[in-house]
């Protein structure tokens, strides 16, 4: 059974759950001016990000920046992938199978991240990871 409301957080309202909510940004500049292109990262989707979370994730457009070492503005496209998971691992009944059941959230999360990084020549990937209530 799930705890009624995440570490920290108030009570959950009646129908929703604690849950875990972990976003990825991946960025879509490649270090030698490329872009990842969108039949790239669908292949990286379908073959890195859904097989370890296969109950479901939402993937959003954006735009992102930072500063460089010389001071520049640098701009890219940007993918965000927003993953809602079980509060406990312990919770995670339909993730149970294959590849998902083979590690935690966070082994997965960072397979993914090594993967993306690897692939696609990126020095980082920004992952946020906060408690939430959830309802579906």
């Amino acid at each position: 059974m799930l705890p009624t409301a995440p570490a920290g957080a108030a009570e959950c309202a009646a129908g929703a759950v604690a849950a875990v909510v972990t976003e990825l940004y991946l960025g879509r500049s490649r270090g030698d001016r490329r872009v990842v292109s969108d039949a790239a990262w669908e292949r990286f989707l379908a073959r890195e990000i859904t097989p370890r979370f296969p109950d479901g994730l939402t993937v959003l457009d954006g735009r992102g920046q930072w500063r460089d070492g010389a001071g520049r503005v640098v701009r890219e496209a940007t993918k965000v992938v927003v993953l809602v998971t079980p509060a406990t691992a312990a919770q995670e009944t339909t993730e149970g199978a294959g590849l998902a059941a083979a590690s935690s959230r966070e082994a997965r999360v960072a397979a993914i991240v090594a993967a993306y990084k690897r692939r696609f020549d990126q020095r980082s990937v920004l992952v946020l990871t906060r408690m939430a209530c959830a309802q579906f």
